[in-house]
């Protein structure tokens, strides 16, 4: 289990939804990348990339479970490297955020390998998103955002691998699927990541302008950002992935500055 800067964090059961009944939902996956070059410490503080991806991962989680809107929320978490490994609790494959928050671990411990799998990092999250669709117990009306973090290249399939896999996580429309994608060193294939991005919808345009990360895309006719300053992770960058990453999880439901 990741527990980060902050100690005392307790693994559980995936406890029975309480509340209020809720119209719709949001999946949320987390695809992290977990190869040994993520075990690089060319950051602004020589800590691991890893552990800074487990803390924007883990902060943009605290803020959703902090939201009166959480019970929307469900949260899938993917690690990669040569094989790909899906947290799973009993049954389970995505989580209400607090739940989401205590099972959070380092790709690295759980995948760390030599080789990339980001077709199959994909393939994985299209399987979530099948069960999320078929699960009588979330509201019939559903979106997903789906998190790609990588600083490498497809290394076990093919580039085609990835594309296709990709199409077929953006194509969709029940539900409609944003894929965006966070590069974290030089030898990601930036110019891959950037193709299979999504287009940005208008109401995350208008999120990503408002909270200042829509500077921060290369490019605004997709769902990309390069989490990099010439291969290394500044603490300008770190902020940016978070703002972005946070901004994007909350666009569908035109919460805004709610959250």
């Amino acid at each position: 289990m990741y527990e980060g800067p902050s100690k005392g964090l307790s693994s559980g059961e995936v406890p029975a939804r309480e509340g209020p009944s809720i119209s719709s939902s949001e999946l949320i996956v987390f695809l992290m990348d977990g190869s040994g070059s993520m075990t690089e410490t060319s950051t602004y503080d020589a800590r691991m990339k890893i552990d800074h991806l487990c803390d924007i991962v883990k902060a943009v989680t605290e803020r959703l479970n902090k939201s009166g809107h959480r019970q929307i929320f469900r949260i899938s978490h993917i690690y990669f490297s040569e094989e790909v490994f899906l947290e799973e609790s009993g049954q389970a494959v995505y989580f209400p955020t607090d739940v989401a928050l205590n099972c959070l671990k380092k790709a690295t411990d759980v995948a760390g390998a030599v080789k990339t799998s980001i077709a199959g990092a994909l393939e994985k999250a299209r399987e979530v998103i099948d069960r999320y669709v078929a699960d009588p117990g979330i509201p019939a009306k559903k979106d997903v955002t789906v998190f790609l973090f990588t600083d490498g290249q497809e290394t076990v399939g093919t580039k085609p691998d990835v594309q296709k896999e990709a199409r077929k996580l953006t194509t969709r429309t029940n539900p409609p699927v944003s894929l965006a994608t966070i590069s974290f060193g030089l030898d990601a294939d930036e110019n891959l990541l950037k193709e299979i991005a999504s287009r940005p919808k208008d109401i995350q345009l208008k999120a990503l302008e408002l909270s200042g990360a829509l500077s921060q895309l290369v490019d605004t006719t997709k769902l990309y950002i390069q989490g990099h300053a010439e291969g290394d992770l500044t603490e300008k960058k770190a902020e940016a992935i978070r703002n972005f990453v946070e901004t994007l999880s909350k666009t569908r439901l035109g919460l805004k500055g709610t959250i």
